[in-house]
């Protein structure tokens, strides 16, 4: 998905360039961060938030399920 180009194949991020890593959210925490860009309740993050405004619930649900996996 498009989250690898940012942060890694693995979810690791990269600190350098300020993306932050995935690997180490569960499922809820992802889905509410997605939210809070989607609602731009995150301030910061206007990347972010262009893209979880194109996303939909399903594919919220989608991105959270699979982070959490790469615990």
């Amino acid at each position: 998905p498009a989250c690898m180009a940012c942060h890694g194949p693995a979810g690791a991020g990269n600190p350098a360039a300020g993306f932050p890593a995935l690997s180490s959210q569960y499922a809820a925490y992802t889905r509410n961060q997605l939210h809070a860009y989607r609602s731009s309740e995150r301030p910061n993050g206007q990347t972010m938030q262009a893209i979880a405004a194109r996303m939909s619930e399903s594919e919220i649900e989608a991105v959270a399920s699979y982070i959490e996996g790469l615990r």
